[in-house]
């Protein structure tokens, strides 16, 4: 069966440089060189028990998210665990911390989750705006310093892991040529030499 027939949700490179791949009724495993796709019947009772929405691997395990909660199982189907938060947050795509391969974030609806690998300890962040006094979702997570850089719905934030709190803020604004573009920020990343590319 061809993987082109199902709606891809996410794909995760894998330590061997193959892609896996989630899609609403199954995960399969492309391998470019070769050209095959080959589906992987292990998940295949976790496929039916949820509804997944996003997949990340770190280190031989497999990781999903399922409304408000995080599922981790072997690549061998086995050995699932499940974590979860309040159930009114829906957490969303998965990503790992490409300096400490003990975090994954996590972004959700209204800010965004960090699962310690070593201590199996998922921990949700709300996060707020000065602009307003309501949560914010956060679209991207990078890790900087002692927290984490934050694209979000309503800006531009530094998340202080000292502090549980935004201590940073930044706003578009028209006048001032160097402030971001836009307030809604999808996606974020530091390349190699240290600087912060912000999409919106």
């Amino acid at each position: 069966p061809s993987t082109t027939s199902s709606h891809v949700k996410t794909i995760t490179l894998m330590d061997d440089g193959r892609l896996l791949v989630l899609t609403k009724s199954f995960v399969s495993i492309i391998d470019i060189e070769a050209g095959t796709a080959e589906r992987q019947p292990q998940f295949s009772r976790i496929i039916d028990e949820y509804e997944l929405e996003s997949m990340y691997m770190l280190s031989g395990k497999v990781y999903f998210t399922d409304n408000s909660c995080l599922i981790s199982v072997h690549f061998n189907g086995k050995n699932k665990r499940t974590n979860c938060v309040s159930s009114d947050v829906e957490l969303s795509v998965l990503s790992g911390n490409l300096k400490d391969l003990n975090e994954l974030f996590i972004e959700s609806d209204k800010g965004f989750a960090v699962y310690n690998v070593k201590e199996n300890d998922l921990t949700h962040h709300y996060v707020m705006g000065n602009r307003t006094d309501s949560n914010k979702s956060v679209n991207a997570v990078v890790a900087y310093k002692n927290g984490y850089w934050l694209a979000t719905g309503g800006g531009l934030k530094y998340w202080s892991k000292t502090e549980s709190r935004v201590t940073q803020e930044y706003y578009s604004n028209f006048s001032d040529q160097y402030s971001i573009n836009n307030d809604y920020n999808n996606a974020l990343l530091e390349s190699s030499d240290g600087i912060f590319w912000l999409g919106n």
